[in-house]
């Protein structure tokens, strides 16, 4: 037997969805770029019968966007609630409370930065999920790149 029903669970929800809906932030994560050789050259003597501004090699950039919450612990208000968790992280970082595909994109591959509101971010944390009920959201730690 549970505390909170099914139903009531549901509606939790449904609430959260409409709240970040409502309050979402758009972000970019940067990973770290992908090069391919395109040719290798084999010849011992370098420029020799061949044009010097010739490349063997693409430079993929790898990026996409996703809409967060963001959550700038230095800037609350001064809630006894939060005071011991703003007591942890210093004023150079955020949090952000992402989805799902944020979380599987942020934990595959080198992340190399995160553009947030103009600033660039770095990942410095692994995922944590909210709480039991509301499953679909994760939080992460962010500092800012100067």
């Amino acid at each position: 037997m549970s505390f909170i029903s099914d139903t009531e669970k549901s509606a939790l929800k449904a609430s959260y969805k409409t709240f970040f809906d409502t309050f979402k932030k758009s972000i970019t994560v940067h990973k770290k770029g992908k090069v391919s050789t395109v040719d290798v050259n084999l010849t011992q003597l370098f420029g020799y019968d061949e044009p010097s501004s010739e490349l063997n090699h693409t430079y993929a950039l790898e990026s996409q966007n996703f809409s967060v919450l963001i959550i700038y612990p230095n800037r609350t208000s001064d809630l006894s609630v939060l005071e011991s968790v703003r007591a942890t992280i210093s004023n150079n970082e955020i949090i952000i409370k992402a989805e799902t595909d944020c979380k599987t994109y942020l934990n595959t591959g080198t992340i190399e930065k995160v553009d947030v509101q103009g600033k660039s971010y770095r990942l410095i944390s692994q995922e944590s999920q909210v709480n039991s009920i509301i499953d679909d959201y994760f939080l992460f730690r962010l500092e800012e790149v100067r």
